[in-house]
């Protein structure tokens, strides 16, 4: 039995119809807007601009948060522009100091204290201490928390889609006593 010449024809139509839908889809796919997200965290560090206190003494210390962001993936289109600043953007942030060991003679009185959003950059934080009269002369470490939450990643397009992380670091820092004068 020979193919009938409809056969031949319907193939052919089918062949051409099938070429014709895939460089649709194809030319559909590259005219679409690429849909990307920004992915990152705050990289925050902590630092004392002047750890030296004196026996006897009520001070304040200036702490300073240094966020210098990381970017793991960035914008590729114009709908994420700007998207950078907020995943590196440390949100509702809590600074805790406290003495790192029993014997460090430094009392921190600020408690918690609240900083807000530290975006790229420095925040300074005022630390409140007070060391006793008789405060052996050394250096000290003190034990400082930092809590935040960001947004990790954000979806691109015209809506945005975000997730949050909560991040809690630890860090230490150093206070010198100095030798203060005693007289008998």
């Amino acid at each position: 039995m020979s193919p009938s010449p409809d056969r031949g024809r319907v193939a052919f139509v089918a062949r051409w119809l099938l070429v014709v839908v895939l460089v649709c889809s194809m030319v559909v796919a590259a005219a679409a807007p690429a849909v990307a997200f920004v992915r990152g965290e705050p990289d925050i560090s902590v630092t004392l601009s002047d750890g030296t206190v004196q026996p006897g003494a009520e001070t304040t210390l200036d702490m300073t948060l240094v966020n210098s962001g990381d970017v793991d993936f960035g914008a590729d289109s114009q709908l994420n522009t700007g998207k950078e600043q907020v995943v590196t953007t440390a949100r509702g942030t809590l600074v805790r100091v406290e003495p790192a060991t029993g014997e460090n003679p430094i009392e921190v009185d600020s408690g918690e204290v609240g900083v807000g959003s530290v975006p790229e950059g420095t925040r300074s934080v005022p630390i409140r201490v007070s060391v006793p009269e008789d405060a052996e002369p050394g250096t000290y470490e003190l034990d400082v928390e930092v809590e935040y939450d960001h947004y990790s990643q954000i979806s691109g397009g015209r809506t945005n889609g975000y997730n949050s992380e909560d991040t809690t670091a630890e860090y230490t820092v150093e206070v010198t006593v100095e030798e203060a004068a005693r007289f008998e």
